[in-house]
């Protein structure tokens, strides 16, 4: 039975997000019913970080641990929270800690602490070890999208682009999934290659509803090309067409990071700025935000 409750208080974020004031309201009854449970600790924490309450988040997790010391997915978004909270290296070894740790019942969310512990490596430029804990984390029947995604992005930093080009396109050929198609275009673009994906580029804008992601593309090509006024047009198209679709709440991350990278490249750097910390703070990766990191940088 506790299992079978377990299993459910970790899948409740799935639909309970939509009125996570609510959830919280009944995570604290039953919490003042049943004090000992660290599973509601956990739960309410992950509703609290969903809405961006990092300090309550944070307390209900350090609540659960104190309960059960061993507890992984508390330890997870601590450590997440910790690096939100600008402590990366810390955060590693929160995260490195519970992986050691972890019990055998918990052993299933392995693949994604490996995930965020790569991340958290590739902020740290520590890419070698970062290679090694993608691996594992890609070791899973089914691997996460945005571990393959990371992979190829962990490959190019150690100088191995043709490999990293392979590896996304053979994980798209293999998965079709659109995501890892359009990373394999950026990847193209972003080693100068971006005339292979200009076909492809045009046939999208001239088929899709949403043309902003594709207007973006277009313009890093044109800017390779020394095409600078159709590069700009392209991009002030690509916001004029974003800003609306982010007038919601919570604005999509990875919209923002799109609006990010469209400011960036037209040199607009505080918007570009306040729209990756935006994203950062809706709990984006860095894998989603790297081009527009990159584009900062320069």
């Amino acid at each position: 039975m506790r299992l079978r409750f377990l299993l459910l208080l970790w899948a409740l974020p799935v639909w309970a997000h939509h009125d996570a004031a609510v959830t919280i309201a009944e995570l604290t009854e039953q919490i003042a019913r049943s004090p000992a449970l660290p599973e509601l600790y956990y739960q309410r924490g992950v509703e609290e970080y969903s809405t961006q309450q990092l300090p309550a988040a944070r307390a209900d997790f350090e609540l659960a641990l104190k309960l059960r010391p061993d507890y992984l997915p508390a330890k997870r978004y601590l450590a997440m929270i910790t690096n939100l909270e600008g402590h990366p290296e810390r955060a590693l070894e929160v995260l490195q800690e519970a992986i050691r740790q972890a019990p055998q019942e918990h052993q299933f969310l392995m693949p994604s602490c490996h995930q965020l512990e790569a991340e958290l490596l590739v902020q740290l430029k520590r890419f070698s070890p970062a290679l090694t804990a993608v691996k594992l984390a890609l070791d899973t029947p089914v691997p996460a999208l945005e571990t393959l995604r990371l992979q190829a992005q962990i490959l190019r930093e150690l100088g191995q682009d043709e490999a990293a080009l392979n590896s996304l396109k053979e994980a798209w050929l293999k998965t079709r999934a659109v995501i890892l198609r359009n990373e394999w275009f950026d990847t193209l673009i972003e080693l100068g290659r971006g005339e292979e994906a200009l076909p492809l580029i045009q046939e999208e804008l001239e088929n899709t509803r949403f043309r902003s992601s594709w207007l973006i593309r277009r313009a890093r090509i044109f800017l390779q090309q020394k095409r600078s006024a159709e590069a700009q047009a392209d991009l002030q198209a690509a916001i004029d067409e974003l800003t609306p679709r982010l007038a919601v709440t919570p604005p999509p991350a990875l919209l923002l990071c799109d609006r990010g990278l469209a400011f960036a490249l037209l040199g607009q750097i505080t918007p570009a700025e306040q729209d990756l910390a935006a994203a950062r703070q809706l709990g984006v990766s860095e894998t989603s935000c790297r081009l527009l990191v990159a584009s900062l940088r320069r």
